[in-house]
């Protein structure tokens, strides 16, 4: 798939409601697939630069609040605690920590020793501001910012590796930061997201997201890297709640109608909503369940 730099820009301006500026330059990107693994990756494999960055981060829509793999991460790393020997407390190390609202999060088990790496000089004084362990760092060489005798038991990567030009260099350089018994945990979109019916989500494409990833992609990261996967998604909504959403989105311009409305809009859409019903019943499963439009991958150091 192509997607010209123009069609980007529209598209972005569309989703939140003000126009890209014009001085922020977008690439013509073309989507590739790799055969081995159905990683969706774009070409060039070049970011939006800090100038996008810096605008979009400040967009109202852009920023999510609490996640649902934060418990998630929380509970894995105590489960490190005590198998480590920097004093009994597991070293965490978030890259992309942002203004350090995850390591914020984590900091309520004293058991973790917390620091961060960001890409945003803004973003890291404000963590710094915060009292957080936070240093600046070019996400296309993290370890770099790093002592040489650096070690950690957790290494965190919270939607950054759909950013990254080198996901298989960074993820591989970070690895080599673990000691036994350690893990990364990198949360990504799942690809394709359930609203991504018709067509790709520009989020979830370049300049934003370079890679695509999915159960099979990130498998072959994990043998690339010589670690063990887990792999977990958010809880989908069902197949049924899904449809309505749609078919109400599509007939209403509205996902959330008064009830009435959406009956209406059901039953007067009747075969748009079997249609709809049908393709999210199919959507590929994870762990014996519908994927989420998010999936936590733990990548485990034994």
């Amino acid at each position: 798939m192509d997607l010209p730099g123009k069609t980007a820009r529209q598209q972005i301006a569309a989703v939140f409601g003000t126009n890209v500026p014009d001085e922020i330059e977008i690439l013509d990107y073309t989507m590739l697939q790799c055969t081995g693994c159905g990683l969706v990756y774009a070409n060039p494999m070049i970011p939006g630069g800090a100038d996008y960055y810096g605008w979009i981060t400040v967009q109202p829509k852009y920023s999510a609040g609490q996640r649902w793999e934060w418990e998630k991460i929380a509970t894995a790393l105590a489960q490190r605690v005590g198998r480590t020997s920097h004093s009994g407390r597991a070293r965490v190390l978030e890259v992309g920590c942002g203004n350090g609202k995850l390591l914020q999060y984590l900091g309520a088990n004293k058991n973790l020793n917390l620091s961060g790496v960001d890409v945003s000089a803004p973003s890291v004084k404000l963590a710094q501001e915060k009292g957080l362990a936070v240093r600046l760092a070019d996400f296309s060489n993290p370890a770099s910012a790093l002592g040489a005798d650096e070690m950690f038991d957790g290494i965190i990567l919270s939607h950054v590796l759909e950013h990254v030009s080198d996901p298989m260099g960074v993820t591989r350089a970070l690895a080599a930061r673990l000691n036994n018994g350690g893990a990364i945990f990198v949360s990504v979109p799942y690809s394709p997201m359930s609203r991504e019916l018709d067509g790709w989500d520009i989020q979830n494409l370049p300049p934003h997201h370079l890679t695509r990833w999915n159960k099979n992609s990130l498998a072959r990261l994990a043998s690339k890297l010589g670690l063990e996967l887990s792999l977990i998604t958010a809880k989908a909504k069902s197949p049924f709640k899904r449809a309505v959403q749609d078919t109400c989105g599509r007939a209403l311009g509205n996902k959330h109608p008064w009830l009435g409305a959406r009956i209406g809009a059901v039953l007067g859409n009747f075969k748009m909503f079997v249609d709809f019903y049908n393709r999210h019943r199919d959507r590929e499963f994870v762990g014996g369940k519908p994927a989420g439009d998010t999936a936590l991958a733990i990548f485990s150091k034994k």
